[in-house]
């Protein structure tokens, strides 16, 4: 099985894992969004610029 993440929803996805990590998370699930947000960001998808800008502006909060 293949797993990607459809380009569709990738920057709403972004927004809301760096949302949910500016809250207070359990360590599995901060890695668990580290990784989620890691795959959109570095993914070849032509996503994955806007989902860069998204973590960018977040990164303050990391």
């Amino acid at each position: 099985m293949i797993q990607s993440i459809p380009q569709e929803p990738a920057a709403p996805v972004a927004s809301v894992l760096m949302a949910a990590l500016a809250g207070d998370l359990s360590p599995g699930a901060r890695f668990v969004c580290l990784d989620l947000l890691g795959g959109l960001v570095f993914s070849d998808d032509d996503s994955s610029e806007l989902c860069q800008q998204i973590a960018r502006q977040g990164l303050w909060l990391l």
